[in-house]
Parts: C-alpha cells; structure tokens; sequence
C-alpha cells in the first residue's frame, strides 16, 4: 500500500510542477522575458522567480 501512496504523491507533484513551469511560460511570454515584471504579475519576488526558473532550466 505505501508504494502506491509514493506513486500518487509523485504524480501530483509532476503534475503541480507542470502546471508551475506552464505558468511561468506563459507570464515571461506575456512580459518579454521581463524578469521583474514577471515576478511582480505573479506576485512573487524575484529571488523566487529565478529559483523557480534554476528549478526548471528549460525555462531560463
């Protein structure tokens, strides 16, 4: 039973960190790559913004 608890909790996390990278595709899209406009449209800091864009490099 606790390998398919691992299994689900895995897949939510792929799934939530897909949905992260899409959302921050598309708001560097709307923005022009504009780093500070970005995190400020999705109410973040920049640091976070470029940990989360170290996270995901296809994104940076």
């Amino acid at each position: 039973m606790n390998g398919t608890r691992t299994a689900e909790v895995g897949a939510i996390e792929t799934e939530r960190d897909v949905s992260r990278d899409a959302c921050l595709r598309k708001t560097l899209a709307e923005t022009a790559d504009d780093k500070d406009k970005a995190a400020r449209r999705l109410g973040i800091s920049r640091a976070t913004l470029y940990r989360e864009l170290r996270r995901a490099p296809a994104l940076s």
